[in-house]
């Protein structure tokens, strides 16, 4: 299986410190910040539930000591140091800045409180760190105290200053004076704070947090177990219970900046350009705000990424009349939603995975198109859609896989028929198998499944169609839509041919009928060479014969007027960017499992497809009711699953 790539860049600027909803007074809150945790924990869940074979790296933007940084390294360095972060946890409901402030106080730095409430002032961690070291010191206590500045040892402000504030024109100038001077004295205090608190072996559980490396050229890697494994043991330790317990919490000082989305993104595309041009590649961009080092698209237009799918989602404090929308176009006067909108990559919405959204509730653009981006304001909707990105990004749209009522494929590839040999590729009941084999597929569609037993099938068909010999002994053909057109009425199927003025139109055509659900009948015709090409090809000892076959191949040395060589009659089960996979009738030792695959159907110089379906009005109150209980036990099971 071939290799996928995700790479998490979660914005860590100022207002990420900001609650969902700071508007509404939620207590316990999560800043969101923290939703970057729980959303990689559930984007590598997700998008390597199918492919075991994900590489993740992550990049956090917004950060103080650099711009960018890498997260999976912060993870490793929160768990090397799992017992100092445990201590800083621990007894987090106090208010350890008034505990400090008390504590100053009392040592006669009096003024104190009127600089540790602005933005400059220490965080709130680093007051508890602080609190915990110097409780019960007192001599250290008076020893800080005598190294900070007058300002903040003074009782009274200056009367000047204070006086200014009243007069009719110069208040505002010596209001913004006074403003400016508490801010550099804050200043002032905190370096002196932390230039003393540096220097002294009781403070080292705070040296310890500035040993982690910010900077970072190229993100580490690790694979999608290893991260998992990863979270889950940060989770054992800090529950997700938000307010001050936030993760993030203890890093406020060194991230919370502005926002570098450029930046990131220049060290994001220089690692994915590194990758092999084969190899699926999924950017995921969570952001709140626009980026504050010039326009990420001039980037993107210079950046030239085979198989490169961008995802944004837009964080917001406020809430969203419905997230659970898609969009082809946006109207919005946020600009930072705007820029991850224009950012995310534009898919078709034709896919099954969009029918998968829609069952979830989701608005779907009517317009055929769509850009993978979204707005949350929280991460209850996140599930569905990194399921739905599961989906689309997977790329195989695989019938059988999702038809209600799973038929075991040794009934369908061999069972009664695993005598055939290749050699007997002309032999004329293909069209049995066929049919046999659509009219159950089909009927597995319906639930409570009403499945048709292969032997009884196919004595029907031959009752209607009896078998004719030609001069040689072999069974003749027959036409594989007159059979269809007798056949499935009688289990209330329809059939129409798929039709279209050239392959491509034909081809588009049973693209969707799959995306449907639904697989396709495939008759072909072949010449005596092709049927040599076709079935060395994939004979059952052909070291290709799980390979994928292309019109190059199939007419390799067939003379222009070689013979014709008979036809055959399969089912197309499903189709991914690479081929079509189709169900043959000659044993599950033959190609892969009784399947093959070919590039496309130009494969087939003569071809037709057929379109077996059935319409609501084929089906009785008691399956559709039945159906509608099978998909609320889903629902259900799917929200319990999470």
């Amino acid at each position: 299986m071939e290799k996928s790539y995700i790479l998490f860049c979660g914005d860590v600027s100022g207002s990420m410190r900001e609650p969902f909803n700071k508007n509404y007074n939620i207590k316990n809150d999560l800043p969101k910040s923290d939703s970057l945790f729980e959303i990689l924990e559930k984007s590598i869940k997700i998008l390597s539930k199918k492919n075991q074979n994900v590489i993740i790296s992550s990049l956090l933007f917004g950060c103080q000591k650099a711009q960018t940084t890498d997260f999976l390294s912060l993870i490793d360095f929160i768990i090397e140091n799992i017992s100092l972060f445990k201590e800083i946890f621990r007894d987090n409901d106090k208010d350890y800045k008034k505990l400090l402030i008390r504590l100053l106080k009392n040592a006669g730095a009096y003024n104190i409180d009127k600089y540790m409430y602005r933005s400059e002032s220490p965080t709130d961690m680093e007051c508890k760190m602080f609190y915990k070291v110097l409780n019960n010191k007192p001599n250290l206590v008076d020893e800080i105290v005598k190294e900070l500045p007058s300002a903040a040892k003074d009782i009274i402000t200056s009367g000047a200053i204070t006086f200014g504030t009243h007069l009719p024109f110069f208040g505002n100038s010596i209001q913004h004076k006074e403003s400016v001077a508490i801010t550099d004295e804050t200043k002032r205090i905190k370096e002196k704070l932390k230039k003393y608190f540096n220097n002294k072996e009781e403070f080292g559980n705070l040296n310890k947090l500035q040993e982690f490396n910010w900077e970072v050229d190229i993100p580490i890697e690790k694979t999608s177990n290893e991260v998992l494994t990863k979270l889950k043991r940060i989770y054992k330790e800090f529950p997700r219970s938000g307010g001050k317990n936030s993760i993030f919490n203890i890093f406020q000082d060194y991230i919370y900046s502005y926002t570098p989305l450029c930046n990131c993104l220049l060290k994001g595309f220089h690692l994915l350009n590194s990758k092999e041009v084969n190899s699926k590649k999924i950017l995921i961009i969570l952001s709140d705000g626009i980026s504050t080092d010039g326009d990420p698209l001039k980037i993107y237009n210079y950046t030239e990424i085979d198989n490169l799918y961008i995802v944004g989602a837009f964080i917001s404090s406020n809430p969203i009349q419905d997230e659970k929308t898609l969009y082809d176009r946006l109207v919005t006067n946020d600009k930072g939603a705007r820029q991850l909108f224009d950012l995310s990559t534009e898919v078709e919405t034709d896919s099954i995975a969009f029918d998968y959204l829609r069952d979830k509730g989701w608005n779907v653009p009517t317009s055929g198109k769509c850009k993978l981006f979204i707005q949350i304001n929280n991460t209850d909707n996140i599930n569905d859609f990194l399921e739905f990105l599961n989906k689309l990004l997977d790329g195989t749209e695989d019938v059988l896989g999702d038809i209600l009522g799973k038929i075991d494929l040794k009934e369908l590839t061999g069972k009664n028929i695993s005598s055939f040999e290749i050699t007997n590729q002309k032999i004329g009941n293909c069209y049995l198998h066929a049919t046999r084999n659509i009219i159950r597929m089909t009927r597995a569609r319906i639930y409570p499944p009403n499945i048709p037993d292969p032997q009884t099938l196919e004595q029907e068909i031959v009752h209607e169609f009896p078998y004719e010999y030609d001069k040689n002994g072999e069974v003749k053909g027959r036409n594989t839509f007159e059979v269809l057109k007798r056949m499935v009425p009688k289990y209330k199927l329809h059939v129409n041919q798929v039709l279209g003025k050239t392959t491509k139109e034909i081809e588009k055509m049973v693209k969707i009928i799959l995306l449907r659900r639904r697989p396709v009948v495939l008759s072909f015709r072949l010449t005596e060479k092709q049927w040599d090409n076709f079935c060395n090809f994939f004979d059952r000892y052909s070291p290709r014969k799980r390979e994928i076959i292309t019109e190059e191949e199939m007419n390799k040395n067939v003379p222009v007027d070689d013979k014709d060589g008979g036809g055959h009659a399969v089912v197309i089960t499903k189709y991914s960017k690479e081929c079509f996979t189709v169900l043959n009738s000659w044993g599950d030792q033959w190609g892969d499992n009784g399947f093959f695959k070919i590039k496309d159907l130009s494969v087939f110089s003569q071809f037709r497809c057929f379109d077996v379906f059935f319409t609501l009005k084929d089906l009785t109150d008691y399956e559709k009711n039945e159906y509608q209980k099978l998909v609320e036990r889903r629902k259900r099971e799917f929200l319990d699953d999470y």
